[in-house]
């Protein structure tokens, strides 16, 4: 079943906040976001997929917010 996010927004266009669904369809989904916002305004997004990062590239981002640290350390001492 497709996953779906509304995203609840202001009259400015500014996040007010999110629902996940889970609904059959595009339409099903659009019928239920009416349900949900009732004069609110809002965006329907699907999610198409899903990528999680394998070891090598999660050590590799480990690795650069340690030389982030490392470099900050060494501005505020100078």
């Amino acid at each position: 079943m497709p996953h779906y996010r509304v995203h609840i927004l202001d009259r400015l266009g500014n996040l007010l906040g999110a629902v996940d669904l889970d609904c059959p369809d595009d339409e099903a989904a659009e019928k239920r976001i009416e349900q949900i916002l009732v004069g609110q305004g809002g965006e329907l997004w699907r999610r198409v997929a899903v990528f999680q990062p394998n070891e090598s590239s999660e050590r590799s981002l480990q690795r650069r917010g340690t030389r982030i640290r490392d470099h900050n350390q060494r501005t505020k001492s100078h």
